[in-house]
């Protein structure tokens, strides 16, 4: 009967318009029956798949979606537009800083209407992060991590010249992602720190098995000597920008940074003697020093 409430007990609607979309689809596709779903048009019944992925069948159009299906392409969707709008922030945040961004332009720019990225962050210090924290996971994947037994300095240097190459590769953006670093705003700074967790857990796992095989220290916390190496980073990339790359120069970031996290200002025992002969150090414009080479 028309409207009949058994009528979903069939694989297709008993009535010519059929059920309304979504309740067909709720009825069709439920585990005890078929993975048939409805429209209601009629067409000629032939039976076949069209081109479209349509199946003709008893004069009514029907498809193979099932509900995890048709899922699983609106999770692709999201997942599309999230990365397009990342993008689009990117290029935006790099271009006009976190204050001078605008969330409809961004919006824009990715191809969307104004607004589209509420659906996606609460607000534009959550978008700067999810930026950030993508940057970071890159820099992570990328690292040539020698792996857990090689030498823990060996790996963090790995770490450190990752996030070089990166900054290098997207000096804008990482320009005005160390400059909010220390900008003082604690509610951004917590922003900011848990969105390179990606970055900061890596140096964690690294000094965890570095302090397990007696190389790192045991008296602080490895959540906290992470936090200053990666901040050893950012400094080292501040000073590189501030000085117009006259100290320190890229290159040599990964190996300045890694020393002076484990040794300190400390002079190594075995240069000592030979340091005491050494030239003293003058000041460099816009620099930390330079040797008096004469």
């Amino acid at each position: 009967m028309p409207g009949d409430a058994t009528a979903h007990q069939s694989p297709l609607p008993t009535t010519r318009c059929g059920l309304q979309p979504a309740r067909a689809f709720a009825e069709w596709c439920r585990p005890d029956h078929t993975d048939w779903c409805g429209v209601g048009r009629t067409i000629s019944a032939s039976g076949n798949s069209s081109p479209s992925g349509i199946r003709e069948y008893r004069g009514w159009s029907v498809t193979h979606m099932r509900g995890a299906s048709m899922a699983r392409v609106s999770e692709q969707t999201r997942e599309l537009t999230r990365a397009r709008l990342l993008e689009a922030a990117a290029v935006a945040f790099a271009r006009d800083g976190l204050v001078g961004a605008n969330i409809n332009t961004i919006s824009q720019e990715a191809g969307y209407a104004k607004g589209t990225i509420y659906n996606y962050f609460p607000s534009k210090e959550a978008l700067f992060a999810a930026v950030v924290q993508e940057a970071c996971d890159r820099a992570v994947t990328e690292a040539e991590d020698p792996g857990p037994g090689a030498p823990t300095r060996e790996r963090l240097r790995a770490l450190v010249s990752a996030d070089v190459a990166w900054a290098a590769g997207n000096e804008a953006f990482a320009r005005v992602f160390v400059h909010e670093v220390f900008s003082g705003d604690p509610n951004l700074f917590g922003r900011v720190v848990e969105a390179a967790a990606p970055y900061t857990d890596r140096a964690v796992q690294v000094l965890r098995e570095g302090a397990d095989a007696g190389e790192v220290r045991t008296d602080r916390p490895v959540e906290e000597l992470a936090l200053l190496f990666s901040g050893m980073g950012l400094l080292a990339l501040a000073q590189h920008w501030g000085s117009a790359g006259a100290w320190p120069a890229l290159e040599e970031i990964p190996d300045l940074v890694v020393d002076l996290f484990f040794n300190g200002a400390r002079q190594p025992a075995r240069t000592a003697a030979a340091g005491r002969d050494q030239a003293p150090v003058k000041r460099r414009k816009g620099g930390m020093g330079e040797r008096d080479g004469g």
